[in-house]
């Protein structure tokens, strides 16, 4: 297999064949896309086996000239991508090949490569089924959350942009996350850039004019992701999150195949999102320092 690895560089990359081969590949991620890697990791390279058969994205970043291979921001996971599944030997004759780095942190979608992957949690939910039995998975918690929150005169729309939901993430949880500049000009990037491919979809709800949450969500081949989102100090008092998301799944179910919350390992969230019925689908995050 190694004779037949090739390590390209971004202007070497054909990006016809690159993009067919994550659309065929056994779990086709928006992340792998090239448009995406683009945006989040300028620069990509990437590891073909002769056709484009298998393919894997090295996301690079450099930090005092030494090369680390880092998993990027807006970007779960990625890893190996190939039409069928790979078995664990291949697998790992394929991540044999990777150039070395001083530092390497990434997060594989493949199951894991060694006893020293550290499983990381994310909640997909199944919308291939009618809403009523999505709901039937509903927990206690989230049902009670849903009844309350339809007490409100909420406003559901797709609003023109996202202005509203980066500001209120700003304005609540700016201060307690310490993001950098950078974090807003990726996601406005993406934002547009998903708009111009057809993948992107704006949810906002208000109450009485004023904003109370808003998600923003990427999509690919029929799978949501829950890119970012925001709630406001009137929205979290009214339960306006679970009742968004409530509708997104009324609209989307038997329309699109998954809503992908994007994690959590966080104790919370990962309640939170399995509220919903959504099932832990984990991957990988391999760490070597050397």
């Amino acid at each position: 297999m190694s004779k037949a690895i090739h390590i390209l560089n971004r202007h070497q990359i054909d990006v016809s064949k690159w993009d067919a081969a994550i659309t065929k590949a056994h779990t086709p991620l928006i992340y792998a896309l090239s448009w995406y890697l683009d945006i989040v990791s300028p620069g990509w390279q990437a590891m073909i086996y002769k056709d484009y058969e298998i393919v894997m994205p090295l996301t690079y970043n450099y930090k005092m000239g030494l090369k680390r291979l880092l998993q990027p921001q807006f970007a779960q996971q990625l890893g190996v991508f190939s039409a069928q599944p790979l078995s664990a030997e291949a697998l790992k004759l394929f991540i044999k090949q990777l150039p070395f780095c001083i530092k390497t942190d990434i997060h594989l979608h493949n199951k894991a490569l060694d006893e020293k992957s550290i499983e990381r949690n994310n909640f997909v939910l199944d919308l291939q089924k009618p809403y009523s039995e999505i709901q039937k998975q509903y927990s206690k918690n989230t049902k009670r959350n849903i009844k309350r929150a339809q007490e409100n005169s909420f406003e559901v729309f797709n609003p023109k942009n996202a202005d509203e939901i980066i500001a209120c993430f700003k304005q609540t949880k700016a201060q307690e996350i310490k993001l950098k500049p950078s974090f807003y000009k990726i996601l406005k990037h993406l934002i547009h850039q998903a708009d111009q491919h057809n993948a992107l979809e704006l949810v906002q709800v208000n109450l009485y004019n004023d904003f109370a949450a808003g998600i923003v969500f990427t999509q690919y081949l029929g799978r949501y992701y829950f890119l970012f989102s925001s709630t406001s100090a009137i929205g979290k008092s009214t339960s306006a999150m679970p009742y968004l998301i409530d509708q997104i799944i009324q609209e989307k179910a038997q329309k699109a195949t998954q809503l992908d919350f994007e994690g959590s390992d966080q104790e919370g969230l990962a309640r939170f999102y399995a509220g919903f019925g959504a099932q832990n689908h984990v991957y990988q995050r391999v760490k070597r320092v050397f």
